[in-house]
């Protein structure tokens, strides 16, 4: 019945959480805080809890590209409690740009990207929403190390795709998928219509969606 969020660039590094109510239409409303304000990398969920995972506190001005460092950070809401975050642990994964997916038991993060030092991660890792606890090794995402990786699930299986890497540039159109109760490497599923970073998924209990992205620095897709 709601939907909470937690990624702010006003003010920088923002600890704030906002929450809708799904099928009432209207803005947002204060949820509580974080642990730590940071541009957070992105969340999952079960029917109870949501987790904002990772993500990146940036030093300095918008203006002038400022430094910033990657923090490993998992914090964790009851979705129907407002209130301030509380401390899940820690994943494996930090930084930014991981794709995330989840059913109401595990939750799932895949790749990801960090700057100190410069690392693009294949690994998967996944947590179990309803215990708290570090992240714990699922396996590998097969087609390699990438940041801006979107996911989505199912009750049974979590898909992976699109993402991108520096060194040689490269977007990928590729799709991967996991058996959520199983741990393993990803598998191949098919190809989204072009290669791009940077998109969303979402999925019912049948189908899923890929939407928008980036694909070359000229190219926008809607």
């Amino acid at each position: 019945s709601r939907g909470a969020s937690a990624r702010s660039t006003d003010p920088y590094n923002s600890n704030r959480i906002e929450f809708v109510t799904i099928s009432t239409l209207g803005n947002s409303s204060d949820f509580g805080d974080l642990t730590m304000g940071r541009q957070t990398d992105g969340g999952l969920s079960n029917t109870t809890r949501g987790v904002f995972i990772s993500g990146a506190t940036y030093h300095g001005p918008l203006a002038s590209y400022p430094s910033y460092s990657h923090t490993n950070i998992m914090d964790y809401v009851t979705i129907q409690s407002k209130g301030n975050a509380e401390d899940f642990g820690d994943t494996g994964i930090p930084g930014w740009g991981s794709g995330k997916c989840s059913n109401t038991t595990r939750g799932i993060i895949a790749s990801g990207y960090t700057n100190t030092p410069s690392t693009y991660y294949t690994a998967i890792h996944y947590i179990t929403t309803a215990t708290k606890g570090n992240s714990l090794s699922f396996g590998t995402l097969d087609y390699g190390g990438k940041s801006y990786v979107a996911g989505m699930a199912s009750a049974v299986r979590g898909v992976f795709a699109g993402g991108y890497s520096p060194s040689p540039v490269n977007y990928t159109s590729t799709m991967d998928y996991v058996e959520i109760a199983t741990t393993a490497n990803s598998t191949d599923f098919g190809d989204l219509s072009v290669k791009r970073y940077n998109e969303s998924g979402c999925a019912s209990a049948t189908r899923g969606v890929f939407m928008a992205g980036q694909g070359t620095p000229s190219a926008l897709f809607n």
